[in-house]
């Protein structure tokens, strides 16, 4: 993973693209946490995968867990943006900018392209899912349902419920890969 992150920091766009894929699953868990006016899921995928590749170059390779890192920079980052929509929606001024604290990195107009491609790729693979992987990854991700329910509801085992959820899951991140595939 070092070598990724390296990588992925000198501009490898294929580099950065596969630690995205990689974290999908957190991708998809911390975008449907919130519900912010104006923003869609798609949107919220778009921010998190911004926030991703925003981590990969603010983190120092000689620090912690990489996984740490990436994790509580796409929730802050969420959490930042469900508090300026709220504050802008009331007018509360703050003094305070939360992204200096973090360190600021300009996304480069290729970091939007690459988000956007992955969000409708994602978008394309979710359709082509069959309805029962579609109908898993939309309650145990979007809807934040405990699996073990879905399963139940569904009159299917939890074992087989996890194994539909982990190949919906595969699915998606290779569709997700397609997207490196045709930029090479």
């Amino acid at each position: 993973m070092k070598d990724l992150i390296i990588k992925a920091k000198e501009g490898d766009s294929i580099a950065t693209e596969t630690i995205i894929s990689k974290y999908m699953p957190l991708i998809l868990s911390e975008a449907s946490k919130y519900h912010i006016p104006g923003y869609e899921f798609d949107d919220l995928v778009q921010h998190s995968i911004l926030s991703i590749i925003k981590a990969i170059n603010l983190y120092n390779i000689n620090s912690n867990s990489f996984s740490s890192f990436l994790a509580t920079t796409v929730k802050r980052s969420n959490i930042n943006l469900l508090k300026s929509k709220i504050k802008h929606n009331r007018e509360i001024q703050d003094s305070t900018n939360i992204n200096n604290v973090e360190g600021n990195y300009p996304f480069t107009v290729e970091d939007q392209y690459i988000a956007y491609e992955i969000v409708e790729k994602l978008s394309e693979g979710i359709n082509e899912l069959s309805c029962l992987e579609r109908m898993l990854i939309i309650e145990f991700y979007i809807n934040r349902r405990p699996l073990k329910v879905i399963a139940m509801e569904n009159s299917i085992n939890y074992q087989k419920a996890y194994e539909i959820k982990k190949s919906a899951l595969n699915k998606l991140k290779k569709q997700i890969e397609v997207v490196y595939i045709d930029k090479v």
